[in-house]
């Protein structure tokens, strides 16, 4: 069904304003302050903002845009996502932005790609396997660096000292060493 702003996204938002103003009494505290959530909640309104993730991560002050987008996928108006995922979104923008260097930034973007890429190729791997990463075991670290290039093993240490020390994987697992070639 349509509403009468010819959306009907603008009519989850009419639904869903009475959850949204009971989880907003702050909003009046901060009335007339620049960028505050008010502002950006009648903004929604009046459709000058889109109702998605990814127009919520461009919005400045951050940490109103990321309260209004919580409330707005727990009242259901937004789907559910991932709160991690949408964190790195909005921070990795900004990130980029202050590199000045054109060559630095383009090594930065390609490091990150190659190493993504890395670890959602072993996430894959693990899943094909009927594994996780919370079930990781030394025979599956085994069998990565068995089955793939020095180049890929090497891309992949990275994510997995990450995976131990943030606990994401069982300690300790040992990570084969590297071969070092002159």
């Amino acid at each position: 069904m349509v509403d009468q702003w010819g959306s009907t996204g603008r009519s989850q938002v009419r639904h869903g304003c009475t959850w949204w103003t009971g989880g907003l009494s702050w909003l009046d505290m901060r009335r007339g302050q620049p960028g505050n959530a008010s502002q950006m909640l009648r903004r929604l309104g009046l459709g000058q903002i889109p109702l998605t993730h990814d127009a919520f991560h461009k919005l400045q002050p951050w940490r109103a845009a990321a309260h209004l987008e919580e409330l707005s996928t727990a009242s259901g108006v937004l789907p559910v996502v991932d709160k991690h995922i949408c964190s790195f979104q909005r921070w990795l923008p900004g990130h980029l932005a202050g590199i000045a260097e054109p060559e630095h930034l383009k090594t930065i973007e390609l490091f990150a790609a190659e190493q993504i890429t890395c670890a959602t190729a072993f996430l894959q791997w693990l899943s094909a396997r009927n594994s996780t990463l919370a079930s990781l075991g030394q025979l599956d670290i085994d069998a990565w660096f068995a089955e793939n290039t020095e180049r890929r093993r090497t891309s992949l240490r990275p994510f997995l000292n990450w995976a131990m020390q943030s606990r994401r994987c069982p300690r300790p697992l040992s990570i084969p060493a590297q071969r070092i070639s002159r």
